[in-house]
């Protein structure tokens, strides 16, 4: 796996450039973090055998106004284009290809493509694009400053993320036999993707692991839920003692970098977080008791306290824990996660009422807890992962845990198996190519978290491989395409042009618990972009 720094230099001809200098574009301090193991943070130099062609297109407010293929010399740093138009609000797309089959076929390995970029008569215009591989998990060229698990990443609105809380590090647990325990953090970064590093921001009020994010309306990433110190392995998968349950939330202000702790939240974990306009929504979870919750709680933000609206407490029936909360327009879906003898199956909340959406298919066995979801372009849901219940408590996840639902008729349809290799709960799930994609891709294969997973499936229903199973992610030459290592409890999340994978829970042999969080980011930048 590499990443690449593409810088481009382009002098525009005009009366003002000697006649020497034709438009040009230089390549410099190309380098690629090819490794096993840990991303480098140099990374070496990239061969001209590893990337003979680039396109490079121009698009701008009229439409596409440069689209030039050119073999590359990258010993020699340079290769020539001219017609470089002058503008304003360019995108520039740069793709890179081995060889001229690939070309023909239009099968792009390497990617890198910037927006709102204006060129200039006289003027050298400078990018450091970020040239990541295509289709394919690549290295970012840094990740936060220690290893982080169970952490949220929240897109923001300018397009940077905030990476907030987390565990570190991981210890024997005298809890249950097995088990592992971690305190929580109170560090944030915020993620940006033209360079794709992290940068500190304010630390958390209070410590902070297994919580929810959500982006306000005002802009602000809001924190609810979690707990002070997390378990790994016993009655869930993630356990924390009912005292350990924070009863506060975070406000984090992006022009400030600074949070606001607010008091009146609900004491969860393993709850589900929604805004809608400016109620926040919590549904189930684990309470300050230690049980399973069957409510349903609407709060606004009023004067750094969590108040609650009119009629601040519904009753769902059934208490719901590591559930899924999709958000569909003007509604919240509730899907997985019933702790009780008889499961209704989902929920739909709308306008202050709950209804049971009975939808047809639907039985026990999609009473998933601890999936991932991805909508699709089409409005239906891709459920993906995630365990189920039995009588005697949770069941390993297994290959039939994939299902499709569809809000527009109500009817839930089993998907193909899942491969093998990613039958796991807590796994990463994300919709990208406008929706004609889901990517899962990492995750625990065991309900105590002890084996973590490097896969990535590529659920794509156009294709006949994807309707008779969902296929591992493969490269263009056909190979299996994996993450870097084997994690699970990945903060995950669609950033500009990839969808970024931060942290998780690796094996770690020399830690107290031999696991630890790591610290590793990798991105995904989908064929058909985001």
């Amino acid at each position: 796996m590499k990443l690449h720094s593409l810088k481009i230099l382009i002098c525009l001809i005009t009366a003002g450039c000697e006649a020497s200098m034709i438009p040009t574009l230089e390549l410099i301090s190309l380098r690629a973090s090819g490794r096993a193991g840990a991303c480098a943070a140099q990374g070496t130099p990239l061969s001209t055998p590893e990337l003979r062609w680039l396109h490079l297109t121009m698009d701008g407010p009229q439409g596409r106004s440069l689209d030039k293929l050119t073999p590359s010399n990258l010993d020699t740093h340079r290769l020539d284009l001219d017609g470089i138009p002058v503008g304003e609000d360019w995108t520039i797309t740069v793709n890179g290809y081995r060889n001229t089959d690939d070309v023909d076929a239009e099968r792009a390995w390497w990617r890198a493509l910037t927006r709102d970029v204006a060129t200039r008569a006289d003027e050298i215009l400078e990018l450091d694009l970020l040239f990541s591989r295509v289709d394919q998990p690549d290295c970012a060229r840094g990740g936060p400053d220690r290893g982080v698990a169970f952490a949220t990443l929240t897109p923001l609105a300018d397009g940077r993320a905030l990476l907030a809380g987390g565990l570190s590090e991981l210890n024997d647990s005298d809890q249950c036999e097995g088990c592992r325990e971690g305190q929580a953090l109170r560090a944030a970064w915020v993620y940006d993707p033209s360079t794709s590093t992290f940068q500190r921001t304010g630390d958390l009020p209070t410590p902070q692991a297994g919580h929810r994010a959500v982006l306000t309306d005002g802009g602000r990433v809001l924190l609810l839920g979690g707990a002070r110190r997390l378990t790994l392995g016993g009655e869930w998968p993630v356990n924390a003692a009912p005292q350990d349950i924070l009863e506060t939330a975070a406000l984090w202000d992006p022009t400030t970098g600074q949070w606001e702790q607010l008091l009146g939240a609900p004491p969860r974990l393993h709850h589900s977080l929604n805004v809608m306009g400016s109620e926040l929504i919590v549904a189930g979870g684990i309470d300050g008791e230690g049980r399973p919750s069957p409510d349903l709680i609407r709060l606004e933000i009023t004067n750094g306290e969590l108040i609650g609206s009119q009629n601040r407490r519904i009753e769902m029936g059934c208490p719901r824990v590591g559930h899924i909360g999709l958000q569909r327009n003007n509604e919240i879906l509730l899907f997985g996660g019933e702790v009780c003898d008889q499961p209704q199956g989902p929920l739909a909340f709308k306008a202050g009422q709950i209804r049971v959406l009975a939808p047809s298919s639907w039985d026990g066995s999609a009473n998933t807890f601890f999936a991932g979801a991805g909508r699709l372009s089409d409005g239906s849901y891709a459920i993906l992962g995630g365990a189920t219940r039995t009588e005697v408590g949770l069941r390993p996840p297994s290959r039939s845990a994939a299902f499709l639902y569809m809000p527009s008729d109500n009817r839930l349809l089993r998907a193909p198996l899942l491969p093998e290799e990613a039958v796991v709960l807590y796994p990463s799930v994300a919709s990208v190519e406008q929706g004609k994609t889901v990517i899962l891709a990492g995750g625990f294969r065991d309900l105590e978290l002890s084996i973590p997973s490097a896969s990535i499936v590529r659920y794509d229903d156009r294709t006949e491989a994807s309707r008779r199973m969902m296929p591992l992610l493969t490269d263009p030459e056909g190979l299996t395409a994996e993450l870097s290592s084997s994690r699970g409890g990945v903060a995950a999340a669609v950033i500009g042009e990839h969808l970024v994978l931060t942290g998780g829970i690796v094996s770690c042999p020399e830690c107290p618990g031999g696991q630890g969080g790591s610290s590793l980011t990798e991105l995904f930048q989908p064929r058909e972009g985001p």
